[in-house]
């Protein structure tokens, strides 16, 4: 979580192709704003989500392990003992890493300080609680197994991309695992959700093969791009299908997953 109106409008917020230049003290300037906002929403974080995103007949958990679950799913059986919850918010994914990663040393970072303080009063010990600056993530070179990023970077700015990006794969060992879930602007009942959502004020969509060529120009590899999230509970009956439609740039959501 950084910072899982009128009620509808046909623009979408979506960053522009030559976005303009940000100088790094309006990054920080940007980033104490938004730990301040997110600070203020911490304690009511879930139930406005929740309200958000009613129109799913689904609650926020039922998000948040569906991207725990992909990671799960494709890294297999291959040994994670370390992941890194990049803008990890209240803690909404920790319960999730818990039961798919159990082996896995869990560290949480976030720049709400009041967000980090109330996932450790929830979740407890045996989780590392990190707060972040916003330009440095306080960890060692080649230190993590995984760093996993949901429903992030919509609120970082595009110049700031890259900084980001060259930080996550620094901390990561070679050959590391980075997975980043984003929005996506060419589904309007996401539009929507994010019009109405008083924490995305400030968030500007990505569409995914822009986000897809930043992470593979900060020195990613080996990436894939699948589009999800297709069906509400509703129609929760089709869901099964949605491992065919991986391709298609309908889905509520896309994650990318890249190699370090």
């Amino acid at each position: 979580m950084f910072p899982n109106r009128l009620p509808w409008r046909v623009t979408r917020r979506v960053e522009p192709v030559e976005p303009h230049f940000m100088t790094k003290l309006k990054q920080e300037t940007k980033t104490a704003d938004q730990a301040a906002e997110f600070d203020a929403f911490a304690g009511d974080y879930q139930d406005l989500h929740a309200r958000n995103i009613s129109i799913s007949g689904e609650e926020p958990a039922y998000f948040a392990e569906y991207k725990v679950r992909v990671v799960d799913r494709l890294v297999g059986d291959e040994k994670i003992g370390s992941v890194v919850d990049f803008g990890s918010g209240v803690g909404a994914s920790v319960p999730f890493f818990q039961q798919y990663l159990p082996d896995a040393k869990l560290t949480c970072l976030d720049v709400s300080e009041a967000s980090l303080a109330q996932s450790r009063a929830v979740h407890g010990p045996g989780i590392s609680f990190l707060h972040y600056d916003g330009d440095h993530i306080p960890l060692e070179d080649n230190a993590v197994d995984l760093v996993f990023a949901a429903c992030v970077f919509h609120h970082i700015d595009a110049d700031a991309h890259a900084g980001a990006l060259a930080n996550i794969k620094r901390i990561l060992k070679p050959g590391g695992h980075f997975f980043l879930f984003e929005h996506n602007p060419l589904n309007p009942l996401t539009v929507r959700a994010v019009n109405t959502c008083e924490f995305d004020e400030d968030a500007v969509l990505i569409r995914a093969p822009r986000m897809y060529s930043r992470i593979r120009e900060a020195g990613f590899s080996r990436l894939r791009r699948d589009y999800c999230v297709f069906f509400p509970a509703a129609l929760s009956a089709l869901r099964p299908m949605e491992q065919y439609l991986s391709w298609l740039p309908l889905g509520a959501q896309y994650f990318i997953w890249g190699r370090a």
